[in-house]
């Protein structure tokens, strides 16, 4: 019986842990100062026009040394 407890609450606690580190990266891009965000947002944006959302990401990340989910959410963005 004790055995089952311990395994819940560690299921409980990985779970709870899990969903916290998900909603700290989604901050990610937006706690970005607004000035950098504009012009992230403007390169991303005239990126767009030429190329598809994917690659427009990879250039991001590359221009600016975004991780994969800022430059996601900065093409998101724009959208």
């Amino acid at each position: 019986m004790s055995w089952g407890i311990n395994a819940l609450l560690i299921v409980v606690v990985l779970f709870i842990l899990i969903r916290n580190r998900g909603e700290d990266d989604l901050k990610q891009f937006s706690s970005k100062n607004p000035e950098e965000r504009k012009q992230i947002q403007a390169y991303a944006r005239d990126t767009l026009k030429t190329t598809s959302d994917i690659k427009a990401i990879k250039i991001l990340r590359k221009e600016f040394g975004l991780t994969l989910l800022e430059a996601k959410q900065a093409v998101d963005s724009i959208e």
